[in-house]
């Protein structure tokens, strides 16, 4: 939702190393940011966004809405500041279009990869994240905002075994959005990470 948070990860292999490790932001409107902690509905996870952009785990964009280009430009200061070349980059189609128009202009369509938000697409990366979350497969620096965002994350299953993630007790303040971003890098691992090791290798 662009008047929620948003969250977006970089995922990557190192050649001999079979972790994936990740850098990560999340955004979010100051409209809500700002709301006060405990007098309306606004910030109902009565969390202080501000002292976590102090800590620079979220950007805060003005206004009420965030900005999808302003997301995509996080993409684009990683390849200007560190030559990160991004090899796919999948996303949620939800309110999606500024920011895959952007990323589609500076690093070409065929970079861009929309992730359905469904039992058929989520269920085996959802399965993957769980395992190398197990066994410390995943690096994530254990950012604040994503170890909130797992532990918000309960599963659903389908009625042949198929698993999704949903909030847990179903509760809106129950932020799932790091997780969904992990899930949707897994998806990307398991769609194209042969070719990425084979050309890091």
């Amino acid at each position: 939702e662009t008047t929620d948070l948003n969250s977006v990860k970089a995922s990557f292999l190192r050649p001999g190393d079979h972790k994936k490790y990740t850098i990560q932001m999340y955004f979010i409107p100051e409209a809500k940011a700002d709301a006060d902690l405990f007098e309306n509905d606004t910030n109902r996870e009565k969390k202080d966004y501000r002292q976590w952009e102090r800590e620079g785990l979220v950007t805060i964009l003005p206004g009420n809405e965030v900005d999808g280009e302003a997301v995509a430009q996080w993409f684009i200061d990683l390849y200007t500041q560190y030559g990160m070349t991004p090899y796919k980059i999948g996303y949620d189609n939800w309110h999606a279009k500024g920011f895959a128009k952007t990323l589609e202009e500076y690093f070409g369509k065929e970079v861009l990869e929309r992730v359905p938000m469904d039992f058929a697409a989520l269920s085996s990366p959802m399965r993957s994240l769980e395992a190398d979350l197990k066994t410390k497969g995943i690096v994530y620096n254990n950012h604040e905002i994503d170890a909130w965002c797992l532990r918000n994350t309960a599963i659903r299953t389908d009625n042949i075994g198929r698993i999704m993630p949903v909030k847990v007790q179903g509760r809106s303040s129950n932020r799932i959005d790091g997780c969904l971003t992990f899930i949707i890098c897994q998806y990307l691992h398991q769609q194209y990470g042969g070719k990425l090791r084979e050309l890091i290798e």
